[in-house]
């Protein structure tokens, strides 16, 4: 009795990049010179939600080349793609977004795997 009741709209504002998580797909490549691991960086601010779309995020690597090195995030999220080169060992491939950066290890073998096919 008499209580009142009522409607709000809260806009949540993103704050500064403070965590990146990178994913590569796949993440063991031949050092082949042409396959390719696609990319996907998640930034997030201190308390876990999306930054705002269009933060800025920078990309390196070793072992191969990143494409694009430079791109916005929508969603909190960017892509790219890792082309290896063709020396083997463990890719490092590091997003940088604001003051924080994320790292991907990706492991190029010298090995070529090849089916194995039984004969009857």
């Amino acid at each position: 009795t008499g209580g009142v009741t009522g409607t709000a709209s809260v806009a949540f504002i993103p704050l500064a990049p403070y965590t990146v998580s990178v994913v590569a797909q796949p993440a063991i490549l031949p050092a082949d010179g042409a396959s390719r691991a696609l990319l996907t960086a998640t930034v997030t601010d201190r308390y876990a939600h999306a930054v705002a779309d269009g933060t800025p995020v920078t990309w390196t690597a070793t072992l191969g080349i990143v494409s694009p090195l430079a791109a916005t995030t929508t969603a909190g999220q960017v892509t790219a793609t890792f082309t290896v080169g063709r020396t083997p060992g463990r890719a490092a491939v590091i997003v940088t977004a604001g003051q924080v950066r994320g790292i991907a290890w990706l492991d190029v073998s010298a090995r070529v795997y090849l089916p194995l096919v039984l004969r009857q």
